[in-house]
């Protein structure tokens, strides 16, 4: 009797989102989920609210509640983690089968605010295959995870991948192209691809040979592969911890792009980041400056005396363009501050967060 061949399983993959003060983005990225072509993936996914003081929690649960989904019973919280609820899809949602939310019990920053969404995601399915770390302000082509699966399973030795993002409100316009180019020795680095049209961008070859780290705005994760060198480094709270993760993976596994995928961001809208449409926050600005310093003095210190003069150079550029606010804060943190102000961490009545 011919034996009957075991069709493949379906790749589970967990979708970790971190809110801060973003219920609204985040919201309209799980609906993005619940609506892209599967690809035979099951999937799920695990929010984490970094406890933000507005009303974050209430309105994604709300919202979940709207659109079908019911509660189940709560998890018992872990040690970092003050509640964990975890929420049964609607038929509607396609491959997505559960939504769990988290809060943390005080702000832990981004990498542990995604870490935990991780070690959750891993202890809900110890099988899981993939992890996919988006930032909450973002949303999906329809065929993102199709071509994000089909390269994973073409390559192998890919152990982290990224997207083509483009600008949520221009998006035919590319904001980064998978990844980072980064200079150990000024500290500064350059988004691959951006400003190029959509049309335009570099293949995966092209953008693979330049790409020091993957932007953290998607990282799509093996899970086989990233638990050989442990999660991101949480002492630097925002800003680096990819560099020092592609850093840590060097040797073990490939950074793989795959520019088919197609996500869409709203560029720092939660902290603040900078960019050539808006003028960075001074938590992203603190933040920036301090994770420069630990980088290079972690894994390049023989590098540390030429990006702390680069940042020296940025304080004298902003210092005489007029913004005394953001040079001062660079000037603080050169001469060793390491604790950012209280203030830049409250809820503005409008704009991002600082």
């Amino acid at each position: 009797m011919p034996e009957v061949a075991t069709p493949p399983r379906a790749a589970r993959v967990a979708v970790v989102l971190v809110n801060w003060h973003g219920a609204a983005d985040t919201v309209a990225c799980l609906r993005s989920l619940a609506t892209i072509d599967p690809a035979g993936a099951e999937l799920s996914a695990f929010v984490v609210d970094n406890a933000s003081t507005d009303d974050s929690m209430a309105v994604i649960a709300d919202a979940l509640a709207e659109r079908g989904f019911r509660p189940l019973a709560e998890d018992r919280a872990a040690p970092r983690v003050q509640s964990v609820v975890r929420w049964e899809a609607p038929p509607w949602a396609g491959a997505l089968r559960e939504v769990t939310l988290a809060r943390t019990r005080e702000n832990l920053g981004f990498a542990a605010g995604n870490n935990i969404g991780y070690r959750l995601a891993q202890a809900a399915d110890p099988g899981l295959d993939f992890v996919w770390l988006l930032n909450n302000d973002t949303q999906l082509r329809s065929d993102c995870l199709a071509h994000l699966l089909a390269k994973m399973a073409a390559e192998p030795d890919v152990g982290m991948c990224g997207c083509t993002i483009v600008f949520f409100d221009d998006p035919d316009t590319i904001q980064c192209s998978g990844g980072v180019r980064y200079s150990t020795l000024t500290g500064r680095g350059w988004l691959i691809g951006a400003g190029l049209p959509l049309a335009r961008g570099p293949d995966e070859r092209t953008a693979e040979a330049v790409t020091d780290y993957l932007n953290g705005a998607s990282m799509f994760l093996r899970c086989s592969q990233v638990d050989t060198i442990g999660l991101m480094a949480e002492d630097y709270f925002l800003y680096n911890e990819e560099i020092d993760w592609a850093w840590r993976a060097r040797g073990r596994f490939r950074l793989g792009v795959a520019t088919r995928a197609v996500v869409l961001h709203k560029e720092g809208a939660t902290i603040g980041t900078g960019s050539a449409r808006r003028r960075a926050s001074p938590l992203a600005n603190f933040y920036q400056t301090r994770s420069k310093l630990i980088f290079a003095r972690r894994f390049t210190p023989w590098f540390l005396p030429t990006v702390w003069l680069m940042l020296l150079a940025r304080f004298a550029k902003q210092y005489l363009q007029g913004d005394r606010r953001t040079s001062l804060i660079i000037l603080q943190v050169l001469l060793g501050r390491r604790r950012p102000s209280p203030e830049w961490f409250r809820r503005r009545a409008s704009g991002p967060a600082g």
